[in-house]
């Protein structure tokens, strides 16, 4: 699994990192961490199928991620694959979709976060827009077992 990331600032008081890991099919997936406690309780988010990471926060430090991260939660921002500043973007000659999402991608995100974090957590909260809702969902009636996902936020979800 290749790991790229980059570490900026949104504003003065939180940490900002963009991860790029590799999912199914070759394809990177952005993961924008957004922290002021890197010892927070973990929340991750997903975001509907026509949008991207940005509808939960902007670089200028607005947004339901970064309100988070000021009180104390460590967040991850997906950017599904094909989406905001995942790679390569989709096209007609795109190859993964919901079922590499759910059952392959949505699993690696978790090892991977679980990874970064400074100590097991018992407690991960999932945030969910839309479709985002859906996709979490499903890897959780599948998978719960290997996440320690066990609080949902969830808006619009179908």
């Amino acid at each position: 699994m290749h790991i790229q990331y980059y570490d900026l600032m949104i504003t003065g008081d939180l940490t900002y990192k963009v991860h790029q890991i590799e999912v199914s099919n070759g394809n990177k997936c952005a993961i924008h961490q957004i922290y002021k406690n890197h010892n927070g309780i973990p929340v991750i988010m997903v975001h509907g199928f026509v949008e991207n990471s940005k509808i939960f926060f902007s670089t200028n430090g607005k947004g339901f991620a970064p309100f988070l991260a000021r009180n104390n939660f460590n967040v991850f921002v997906l950017d599904l694959p094909g989406k905001g500043s995942s790679k390569p973007k989709i096209t007609s000659n795109f190859i993964s979709g919901m079922f590499e999402f759910i059952n392959i991608d949505l699993n690696i995100i978790f090892d991977f976060i679980k990874s970064l974090l400074p100590h097991k957590s018992n407690e991960i909260i999932g945030v969910a827009h839309s479709w985002g809702g859906v996709l979490l969902l499903s890897n959780y009636a599948k998978y719960a077992e290997r996440n320690e996902l066990n609080k949902f936020i969830l808006f619009g979800v179908k």
